[in-house]
């Protein structure tokens, strides 16, 4: 009598029960099936329990439990376990017939009556999801392609991923079949994936492989990027990349028009030389797309580094106040200026100076002290300076030193004095002849000759000799105004002598002496005289 009260009060209490209510926890639970699920009360154990009532669908008894032991319906026998300080029921083995509503009745001793009620939700977990393609190769905007995604699993849900972010339908990307099937329409190359999917429901979660589409496209933006520098010394090494916008791309190289056979978007030339100077491309080609770019050329000069500078003077034994000197800047390589500086600071031309011959060459007219120093001449290009200097410095006479038209006056004395010595020995040679053949006469005409020596007084001496000399000339290089020196004649000789400057005879304020051939001429008269005196003698 007293279990058919209870029964009559449970069925009351479960009648209109919510779902949520009470001391069981809001719904729905999910468990998948063949699964464990765990319907937990919210009471604590300290509370005493004197009687707890299970339902399936409000009607269907599962178990109860009371002072006296516990009731199981015969379908769950093993599957279910009741714990009674808290009144909360396991059950196992889930089917999908376990799915639906459960309702429990708790009586705490001395309180009144709880209940609660909740639903379960029975899935069959996600497995074995593949992911496939209609196709994997294609041209940029060809189409479309379909991703299709099979797998096993109750109530799935999907979310499509491109390269790891979430697919979002448009125009051209449309999702089907619940969310199985990707179509893209037009592709491009930003359709390329990876693709995959996150298949999933509220007991399980699979995600599918990943397809990757080849989608061929360019080349386009085709660049070539080297280093900012334009000039390169001769030896070191150049890198080069080239960047295309371009799937797939051939590279290849080209230098003033002409094909390198390197290959590939790198190009290095190590220990570059001067026959490697000239402007550089690269072109890319698309061997799907059937299509080719090339770049822009890029200038590449290559220079030898400067060397083997110097300066040197002209005339170099010759730097003398007022003369005409060149400094003269040399060197090796590829040579873009030249910078003069004297003493250290920029050199200024003014109009005694002047730079020729692309600055290679520094002249001035007129040297003087003002123009004496340190000069220094830089020689650069864009790889590099080297520097010579010179100590420019006038070189002074010695007292001693005779000046240009000394030199000259000098060389001309010689000469004249050379000429005289050889006419001096022609005459001295003649008159020794004379004397071979006159001698026995000569004594005769000691008289005449007395008498030629009166007409020659002012040049013969006392003793009235007929003998004729010559005096020595010689000219002092430091004396430059006065006139040569007359060396005086000997003793008892008469002299002669005669001076001939640029052909015409010195002026003297003496009276001139015969010349030489006048006294032969004079001579050969006073033989024949004798010689017609002595004729008619006989």
């Amino acid at each position: 009598m007293e279990k058919l009260l209870l029964l009559y009060l449970s069925s009351v209490a479960f009648t209109g029960l919510c779902e949520g209510a009470g001391v069981l926890p809001a719904g729905p639970l999910n468990v998948s099936v063949g699964g464990t699920i765990v319907f937990t009360t919210t009471l604590s154990p300290d509370v005493s329990i004197q009687y707890v009532d299970w339902r399936f669908n409000e009607n269907n008894y599962i178990t109860y439990s009371n002072e006296t032991g516990n009731f199981t319906e015969p379908a769950y026998e093993g599957r279910i376990s009741l714990m009674p300080s808290t009144g909360s029921l396991e059950l196992r083995n889930v089917t999908f017939n376990d799915a639906g509503p459960y309702q429990v009745l708790i009586e705490p001793k001395n309180e009144r009556v709880l209940t609660g009620g909740t639903r379960l939700q029975v899935y069959a977990p996600i497995s074995d999801a593949v992911l496939n393609a209609s196709r994997i190769e294609m041209l940029e905007f060809s189409g479309p392609v379909n991703l299709s995604i099979s797998s096993t699993g109750s109530s799935r849900s999907f979310n499509w991923q491109n390269n790891s972010q979430s697919v979002l339908t448009n125009e051209r990307v449309r999702i089907t079949e619940d969310g199985a099937v990707l179509t893209v329409l037009n592709v491009t190359r930003y359709d390329q994936g990876p693709f995959s999917c996150l298949v999933n429901n509220p007991v399980s979660n699979t995600r599918t492989n990943e397809v990757t589409l080849f989608i061929s496209y360019g080349p386009e933006n085709v660049t070539l990027t080297t280093p900012s520098q334009e000039y390169y010394a001769a030896g070191s090494t150049v890198n080069m990349s080239c960047l295309a916008d371009s799937r797939p791309a051939t590279y290849f190289w080209f230098v003033d028009g002409n094909q390198l056979s390197d290959s590939g978007p790198e190009l290095q030339l190590v220990d570059i030389q001067l026959n490697q100077d000239g402007n550089y491309s690269c072109q890319v080609f698309n061997n799907q797309t059937l299509r080719n770019e090339t770049t822009q050329p890029v200038a590449v000069r290559v220079l030898e580094r400067i060397s083997q500078v110097s300066i040197t003077a002209s005339p170099a034994n010759q730097l003398l106040e007022g003369s005409m000197i060149n400094l003269t800047c040399e060197a090796s390589g590829s040579i873009f200026t030249r910078r003069w500086r004297k003493d250290g600071a920029e050199l200024s031309v003014d109009e005694n100076m002047a730079l020729h011959e692309l600055d290679s060459v520094l002249s001035f007219r007129s040297m003087n002290t003002t123009y004496e120093g340190n000069y220094s001449c830089a020689v650069g290009n864009p790889v590099g300076m080297e520097e010579a200097s010179y100590v420019l410095k006038i070189q002074w006479p010695s007292h001693s030193s005779c000046s240009a038209g000394c030199i000259a006056g000098i060389v001309i004395a010689c000469v004249v004095v050379v000429v005289a010595a050889a006419c001096v020995t022609f005459c001295l040679c003649k008159k020794r002849q004379r004397q071979k053949t006159s001698s026995a006469t000569i004594a005769d005409n000691s008289k005449y000759s007395e008498r030629e020596g009166q007409d020659n007084a002012a040049f013969s001496s006392s003793q009235g000799k007929m003998e004729l000399q010559y005096s020595e000339i010689s000219f002092q290089a430091n004396n430059r105004s006065g006139p040569p020196a007359w060396r005086a004649p000997a003793p008892n000789q008469t002299n002669y002598a005669e001076v001939v400057v640029d052909g015409s005879s010195a002026p003297s304020s003496s009276p001139s002496p015969p010349s030489y051939a006048e006294t032969l001429k004079r001579k050969q008269e006073a033989l024949q005289s004798m010689h017609y005196a002595q004729h008619r003698k006989k």
